[in-house]
């Protein structure tokens, strides 16, 4: 099966990250421009980015270097 808190979602809308917090995603990206209203959702942090380049240099990074 998928381990939710080892996952990441990656959505654009608030709903998106909301539904993953809901289901115990461990890390949550919302992708888009930065707002004050998004700073944090569902009483939980998340990380946002702007271009799905950048969600993609981050995670996996981190995938790369847990697997060293």
């Amino acid at each position: 099966g998928i381990d939710l808190a080892e996952s990441v979602l990656v959505g654009d809308k608030r709903s998106d990250i909301e539904a993953g917090v809901a289901a115990g995603v461990g890390q949550n990206c919302l992708l888009g421009a930065w707002s004050t209203e998004n700073s944090l959702i569902s009483g939980r942090a998340f990380v946002q980015y702007s271009t799905l380049y950048e969600v993609v240099l981050r995670c996996c990074a981190g995938v790369r270097e847990s697997r060293q």
